[in-house]
């Protein structure tokens, strides 16, 4: 069954208001079970992100694409993603209604690879400083072209 998500398409580039548009329209995609279209998505939301130090939206981004990369079966990546969003400095505490879907995510990743390895997976991306870690994001989301969700 496909959940339409044609009412959280993103419209116009990556500037100003767009770029929350396109975050939420990538989460959306992510949450409808549609992690594959929003891949793109995420990577030109984490770029212009990046590009302009929003570093609160930023984490909160990759983490929604380690959710994505859960759902693909891609674990390695979404865990060494989820200890960057994890791992201190100008990464956000998460919070609120937050919490539970990260809970969720931990477990998928220590269901499908094991605590010992995912531990080790949290420690690399904790340890990497904020560039290495959004050119981590990137890669993990493929190229930054417009592949926006529609």
């Amino acid at each position: 069954m496909s959940v339409s998500t044609s009412w959280c398409r993103p419209s116009g580039g990556t500037t100003g208001r767009a770029i929350p548009r396109r975050r939420s329209a990538a989460s959306c995609a992510a949450r409808a079970g549609e992690a594959e279209r929003a891949l793109g998505g995420f990577g030109n939301v984490i770029d212009a992100l990046h590009r302009s130090a929003a570093w609160p939206q930023l984490w909160t981004t990759v983490r929604s694409l380690a959710e994505a990369l859960v759902q693909l079966g891609r674990y390695e990546e979404a865990a060494v993603l989820l200890g960057v969003v994890e791992g201190g400095g100008t990464r956000p505490v998460v919070r609120g209604a937050d919490l539970p879907r990260l809970e969720r995510t931990r477990a998928a990743l220590v269901t499908a690879l094991g605590v010992d390895r995912v531990k080790a997976l949290l420690a690399d991306g904790a340890a990497l400083d904020d560039n290495r870690a959004v050119q981590c994001a990137l890669e993990a989301a493929g190229p930054a072209a417009d592949q926006s969700p529609a």
